[in-house]
């Protein structure tokens, strides 16, 4: 996708008439400065245009003209403010807005100064040139890029298609608006733009992308690469590339495609979470969280980023950072109840349950699916701070949910077991216990035993120590101990000889 070029600079004009002594001096800097451009002298073109602005700082063509050069220069943020400047004396002036929307989406340039591109600024200057004339296509086109990279694709769309209403003989546009509606999940839609754009182009590689898109992993990757061969320039392709290798599990493969993707164009986001998503299949978390912050840096508003990131964070046990992440999250998608339950889980790690309650409570309201699974969750959390009923309340609703979800038994057992509540416990002890393996076949079967199967017993042995069932409660503590409970087994020693 192209960003339309920036407006030509306004010397075509001069000053406006009518305007005697000051404009005449100003118009002589002006016929200067027209040289120097033609020289290439941008330091002296710029040397006289400070001149004009001197003698006379309320002609919006001087800002304007400035802004251009400075652009030369590679003084992007002198660029910006003297498109602004000239906005400000000539609120009109489209294609200054025109300008200062361009260096706002541009990468390399807004970044040296300001933290995140401003696609919504940008939108905004856009807007207000297609307002000022209504048939600037390279306004719509960029307009659209900023929107694509929102992931507002039907506002791409529709502005692609504006342009193509305009330009019906524009194949870029055709491929764009294909490119946009694939992302949107209309791939028929796509497959009739880029085959639009070949039959104004016959020489156009997406003829190939296009039918790689109906093909499976190998046909795709032959396509692709067949488009590549023609346009070794096509990120699009290298992308899509990447996105058949990452199906077809050569991850590695696919990383270096996304890679070379974002060598051609730094803004395409999705190859960024592309990218991450087949690092995280090879465990390399650092990786998963370098190319999310770079896809935050283009697009700060993408929420799956921030969530992503915080898994990657929570993996590398960065539980704060994890947190941090899932709440930039929350507020850019509020009903998000998988966020709640991610963030809940750090929070739990680090110990703070009752901020573990309240979000696996957000999560639940959000309407997530597994609620049981949240119910349990949040009945351990419950439990640690000593809420010992909330949590019994927990784990029975999440019973009632999935009777067969053996292990809230356990956990039920071990909250009525705190509450004195000793036959509950030991009759939801031994649901969990009756769904183990057999203890001898866990011994066999095992080289190292899960700790929770020794502790079933060893916890339905303390319910029944309770209730003065020595010969019980010796039984289950010696079962505890084969398997692995120190606990139990200094208990059995101690007691049941």
């Amino acid at each position: 996708m192209v960003i339309g070029s920036a407006a030509a600079l306004g010397i075509a004009g001069g000053v406006v008439a009518g305007r005697k002594g000051r404009e005449k001096n100003a118009e002589k800097c002006l016929e200067s400065f027209k040289l120097k451009m033609a020289e290439e002298d941008y330091q002296g073109a710029i040397a006289d245009l400070n001149k004009a602005i001197e003698i006379d700082s309320q002609l919006a063509v001087l800002f304007y003209n400035r802004g251009g050069v400075k652009d030369n220069l590679g003084d992007h943020k002198g660029a910006i403010d003297d498109y602004t400047k000239a906005i400000e004396i000539a609120p009109e002036h489209g294609d200054a807005y025109f300008n200062r929307g361009t260096h706002k989406t541009n990468y390399k340039h807004y970044l040296s100064y300001y933290e995140s591109i401003d696609y919504r600024g940008a939108i905004a200057d856009f807007t207000k040139a297609i307002e000022i004339d209504p048939l600037l296509t390279d306004a719509y086109t960029n307009r659209a890029y900023a929107k694509d990279n929102l992931r507002d694709f039907q506002g791409a769309i529709a502005d692609f298609s504006k342009v193509v209403e305009i330009e019906p003989d524009n194949a870029q546009a055709y491929d764009n608006r294909g490119n946009s509606r694939y992302k949107a999940g209309d791939y028929q839609a796509a497959i009739i733009d880029f085959n639009k754009a070949l039959q104004i182009n016959p020489s156009y590689a997406s003829k190939y992308i296009s039918r790689g898109m109906e093909k499976n992993e190998l046909g795709q990757l032959v396509d692709y690469s067949k488009t590549i061969e023609i346009d070794p320039q096509n990120a699009h392709a290298y992308f899509m590339r990447g996105n058949a290798k990452s199906s077809s599990s050569d991850l590695q493969g696919a990383i270096n495609d996304y890679s070379r993707a974002i060598e051609i164009d730094p803004l395409l986001v999705d190859a960024y979470t592309n990218r991450a998503y087949a690092k995280r299949s090879l465990d390399d978390y650092q990786g998963v969280i370098d190319d999310f912050s770079e896809a935050l840096t283009i697009n700060p508003n993408l929420a799956i980023a921030y969530y992503n990131r915080g898994i990657a964070k929570y993996c590398l046990e960065d539980c704060k950072g994890a947190i941090a992440d899932y709440g930039k999250a929350i507020e850019i998608t509020p009903d998000d109840g998988e966020i709640y339950n991610e963030r809940a889980n750090a929070k739990e790690y680090l110990g703070d349950y009752q901020g573990a309650i309240d979000d696996y409570s957000n999560a639940m309201d959000c309407g997530i699916v597994d609620e049981e699974e949240l119910l349990h969750y949040r009945g351990n959390a419950r439990y640690k701070i000593g809420d010992y009923q909330g949590a019994i309340d927990d784990y029975t609703n999440a019973i009632n949910i999935e009777p067969d979800y053996v292990d809230v038994y356990t956990s039920r057992g071990l909250a009525k077991y705190k509450t004195g509540d000793f036959l509950g416990a030991i009759a939801d002890l031994t649901v969990g216990i009756d769904n183990l393996p057999d203890y001898k076949e866990i011994i066999d079967t095992f080289t190292c035993i899960p700790s929770s199967y020794g502790d079933a017993y060893y916890n339905r042995g303390m319910s029944k120590i309770e209730l003065r069932d020595l010969k019980g409660a010796c039984e289950d503590w010696k079962k505890a101990a084969e398997l692995g409970n120190e606990d139990a087994a200094k208990l059995a020693e101690e007691h049941c000889q």
